[in-house]
């Protein structure tokens, strides 16, 4: 989302609340504030619950309804991403593991409670990805 110098993102989050059809109050909000990213017109906005329960009642809920700019009155149809944030070493952890994933056909990568995870298949196990040794076990 665009940053705008008048906004006030508890204000935004609470309001990704309500476009999830959850409930969502300010009490469930620890910190709310804007880190650097790649875009620097669109730095991303990271959250701290003050429970695990609110964090992931967003997260299933941002995971089940796919939302877009245009659900907060932007005009650009772009998505909007709810995902778990993650240390600078564990998004490199998770950027070796999706390539690798993508390389040998793998079907399945996701970060679940900060832990990345790889399945081969439906079926198949799931792999937890912990350090860089653990990339080995995707074959």
């Amino acid at each position: 989302m665009s940053f705008d110098p008048n906004e006030r993102l508890e204000d935004t989050v609470q309001t990704l609340g309500t476009k999830l059809n959850i409930e969502l109050h300010s009490s469930e909000i620890d910190v709310v504030h804007r880190v650097p990213s790649k875009d620097k017109e669109k730095p991303n906005i990271i959250v701290r619950f003050v429970s695990r329960s609110s964090r992931s009642k967003v997260l299933e809920a941002a995971r089940k309804k796919r939302l877009t700019a245009i659900n907060f009155g932007f005009t650009e149809d772009t998505p909007i991403y709810v995902n778990e944030h993650l240390c600078v070493e564990k998004k490199v952890l998770l950027g070796k593991a999706i390539h690798l994933r993508k390389e040998r056909g793998w079907k399945f990568s996701w970060v679940k409670e900060g832990k990345i995870l790889v399945r081969k298949t439906e079926n198949s196990p799931v792999i937890h990805i912990a350090r860089e040794t653990d990339l080995a076990k995707i074959v």
